[in-house]
């Protein structure tokens, strides 16, 4: 009782850790098994020590390797105890979403296999499984429980994916399809987050889309002066005069493909041009073009050879051009690299140093060129932030191609969306985070219209915006689609999914795989997991949020960065564009005409009755025909 008093003190608990007692802590709960009330004492105590910030993220992260796979073996004895089944899962929600979350950041490495297989996230996400399928467990499944399992699930799929496809384990991913077909907006969020973890690499922790970590506000890559050290240097090398000319007189390769002399500098030119102006061909937004840009010969981009290509332009003094070289490089790396899977704890440590370099090369570039919109669209480009609708608003004033006007458009909504899924999935139950991530759902619906319009047709980034504007109408829709509404819903998410797979597009492949595995899953998860999605549609806290949801809907939602960047369009245009339900008034690209006088639209059946009923009967004509 002493020692949990002193976790709420700020001084006393620092000294606790300092003094490493939480070791002390963990023995307890191998003293007096057969004392239950003497165990529930130290899992409070646990409990109150995993709470964010009360200790220096060293300790915080030792703790939980230590106490995860302790804690774990625990959850069958408190299945049927809720308050103490509520500290238990707690406490090991605060392990996976706070203290773990931090390890890469402040020890600049990934966690070591070992130490990640030591956790057995496996057998919790089976005792997690286990106590929420009522029928097997016997156990009337509570919201608290369901709320912070679902969350522990998402976590668990984004440190090892592996955990939902083992063999020995019963575990699979159709958990997370049926939370995708669940009556929460907050549980529907959770299984699109848990299907974007299991489909992307455990070693990939910056670029993927929907990131978990941006809601844990201590996670930073720290100070600049002091992580660009080491294996920094490596990729993002610093030039003198001496260094520019030995580079460029004595590049790494020499010889191309038809055995002519390698032309460096061209070759970085074309680069340049394609990162300034685009692609030459729809083929060339699924796929890098490698073999246009650099020679048939050229099979991988090394370090060396970025490091020759921008010492090549920096010595025809070309910097700016040698800015954007040095940018694109680095964020094609961060697409495109890929190893053996017994080389994963070198890649993540690699892509880590590969991501703070990008933003460090990004930011230097605002800086140098702040009249160039490229240095915005690269800030923003694959990184999840919350100023990033900001950066793009200031990059529309800017100089730049069309090409990265557009791309700024489809980043700022791959921003907002990133953001509002991340949120609602993970942040507390309606607070103004998850409040805010509505907001950005919002907005990043009413901007598709525009974004999509602008595109040209069967890019890939074209096929990106209708999946999520397919995704976000099931994530704001799910209550009110019927059996016929989902399957013209499912029907609109196979074709951009099986398009963007089939062409094994560079973008996002998490994104169209976790589509696909629903498209697939969803009938069969549908019949295996309908008792948990009945009960939630009886839970009050999912009416609530549903009411929430509604609520901040119902305010017009930001559209200013799309406007500013298409000035041009006119007012009809615009009202087109932006066109909304005429009963709920949500934003889409995928309403549907009455059929009778075609000058309103709805998202659904229900919609379109419920107006009808209400006044559209009285107000709807059909238009004339000429004769």
């Amino acid at each position: 009782m002493s020692m949990r008093k002193c976790f709420r003190d700020t001084i006393l608990s620092r000294e606790v850790f300092d003094q490493k007692l939480f070791h002390f802590t963990f023995r307890c709960l191998d003293l007096h098994t057969s004392d239950r009330q003497f165990q529930e004492l130290v899992l409070k105590c646990l409990f109150e020590s995993a709470r964010a910030g009360i200790a220096a993220c060293s300790y915080q992260q030792e703790q939980a390797i230590m106490g995860t796979a302790k804690l774990v073996q625990l959850i069958p004895d408190y299945a049927d105890d809720h308050p103490m089944l509520q500290v238990l899962l707690g406490t090991l929600l605060r392990y996976l979403g706070h203290a773990l979350c931090s390890y890469r950041a402040s020890k600049w490495r990934s966690m070591p296999v070992s130490t990640l297989n030591s956790l057995q996230l496996p057998l919790l996400a089976q005792s997690l499984l286990h106590l929420m399928n009522v029928p097997e467990s016997q156990v009337a499944l509570r919201w608290e429980t369901l709320d912070v399992a679902s969350k522990i699930l998402t976590w668990i799929a984004y440190y090892q994916s592996s955990a939902f496809s083992e063999p020995h384990c019963d575990n699979d991913p159709s958990v997370f399809v049926a939370f995708l077909l669940s009556p929460s907006p907050s549980i529907r969020c959770r299984g699109l987050l848990g299907l974007l973890n299991f489909h992307s690499p455990d070693y990939i922790r910056d670029a993927r889309l929907c990131d978990p970590q941006i809601v844990n506000p201590i996670i930073s890559d720290g100070n600049m002066d002091v992580v660009f050290k080491g294996p920094l240097q490596e990729v993002l090398p610093s030039f003198t005069t001496e260094t520019v000319h030995q580079r460029y007189h004595n590049p790494t390769v020499k010889v191309d493909s038809d055995g002519s002399p390698f032309n460096v500098y061209d070759t970085a030119l074309r680069v340049v041009e394609f990162e300034l102006h685009g692609p030459q061909n729809v083929d060339e937004t699924f796929d890098y073009p490698l073999t246009r840009l650099f020679g048939g010969h050229i099979k991988d981009i090394t370090l060396p050879l970025i490091a020759d290509l921008e010492a090549a332009l920096r010595f025809h003094d070309q910097n700016f051009e040698a800015d954007v070289l040095r940018l694109g490089m680095l964020n094609m790396i961060i697409r495109k690299l890929n190893t053996p899977k017994d080389r994963l704890e070198v890649l993540s440590s690699t892509l880590y140093a590969v991501h703070v370099a990008r933003k460090h090369a990004a930011a230097n570039g605002r800086r140098r060129w702040p009249h160039h919109c490229y240095f915005y669209y690269a800030t923003i480009s694959s990184q999840t932030d919350i100023r990033n609708n900001n950066i793009a608003m200031q990059a529309v004033l800017c100089e730049g191609d069309t090409h990265l006007y557009l791309l700024l458009m489809y980043e700022s909504i791959i921003n907002l969306f990133n953001l509002a899924v991340t949120y609602i999935a993970l942040a507390p139950e309606r607070d103004r985070v998850w409040e805010m991530g509505i907001g950005y759902l919002k907005d990043a619906e009413a901007g598709l219209a525009s974004t999509l319009a602008a595109l040209k047709p069967d890019t890939a980034e074209y096929h990106i915006m209708q999946l999520i504007s397919s995704v976000i109408r099931l994530i704001t829709r799910i209550p009110i689609l019927g059996p016929c509404d989902l399957s013209t819903l499912l029907k609109e998410l196979e074709p951009p999914a099986t398009t963007l797979q089939s062409k094994k597009c560079w973008l996002f492949p998490e994104m169209y795989q976790a589509i696909n595995d629903f498209i697939s899953r969803h009938s069969s998860t549908s019949n295996g997991w309908s008792s948990i999605v009945n009960q939630m549609t009886n839970m009050e806290s999912v009416t609530s949020e549903n009411s929430k949801v509604a609520s901040i809907y119902r305010i017009p939602p930001s559209t200013a960065l799309f406007q500013r960047a298409f000035p041009a369009a006119t007012r009809s245009e615009r009202i087109r564009m932006d066109s909304c339900c005429a009963w709920c008034h949500e934003y889409s690209v995928g309403l549907k005409k009455c059929s009778r006088c075609e000058k309103v639209k709805y998202c659904g059946k229900g919609c379109q009755k419920a107006h009808w009923n209400k006044s559209h009967k009285s107000e709807c004509i059909s238009p004339e025909i000429p004769i």
